[in-house]
């Protein structure tokens, strides 16, 4: 079998270059325009590359940028690119130590739903402290717990996003049995960060859980 690398276009509001958003020409004006955002996107799929990859931050930062790094929220930013796109991945970051999973798992698993099964999740821990003061925090865990809670984040949705399999969706009008509640189950996680009765009111979507990358 061939190894494969796979092609993503990352979308930063100011480009990598910390001074490029001064160009006589640059786009900077429409950095909050979701337009702008999907015309990016239009483009990344005519050449067949595999994702559109949006890092995020969880404040406002002044060093080293002049300018805004983040903008729009990625994963509504990527909800209306699938809507304007057909093949393209659709990869969302989100902070594991701000982030709760029951509604992460709501979150993206709309996001596959709605795109049809495009949707990927960049989980993070985060790196600021200046992040941690805009999360009911006067800095950040240390960094091994951080990844603890990450593992066990990832473990949650994972159980969230099975329990309640798509199959329990029956409809049948003539008897009057919408759901297959056999098909839909608690996850009762207890666990060091987090307590997650469960299901998830989604049902799972095409591809049972979005790409963890």
């Amino acid at each position: 079998m061939k190894n494969q690398m796979h092609i993503v276009s990352l979308i930063y509001s100011t480009g990598l270059h910390t001074a490029s958003w001064r160009l006589e020409n640059s786009r900077i004006d429409e950095i909050g325009q979701i337009t702008y955002q999907q015309e990016i996107a239009k483009i990344a799929e005519r050449g067949c590359l595999d994702a559109i990859f949006l890092a995020d931050g969880q404040y406002i930062s002044q060093e080293n940028t002049g300018h805004l790094s983040y903008f729009l929220e990625p994963i509504t930013t990527l909800t209306a690119i699938s809507q304007v796109t057909k093949h393209i991945g659709l990869i969302a970051t989100v902070s594991s130590t701000f982030y709760d999973p029951y509604n992460t798992a709501r979150l993206i698993g709309s996001l596959d739903h709605i795109s049809q099964g495009r949707a990927g999740i960049n989980i993070v821990t985060s790196q600021f402290d200046n992040e941690a003061g805009n999360h009911s925090m006067t800095q950040l865990p240390p960094l091994n717990e951080r990844y603890k809670k990450a593992e066990e984040f990832v473990h949650v949705l994972k159980q969230l996003w099975q329990s309640f399999d798509s199959h329990a969706l029956i409809n049948d009008r003539k008897n009057g049995r919408g759901i297959e509640w056999s098909l839909i189950n608690e996850i009762n996680h207890e666990g060091e960060y987090f307590k997650v009765k469960g299901p998830v009111n989604l049902p799972s979507s095409p591809q049972i859980h979005p790409v963890l990358c």
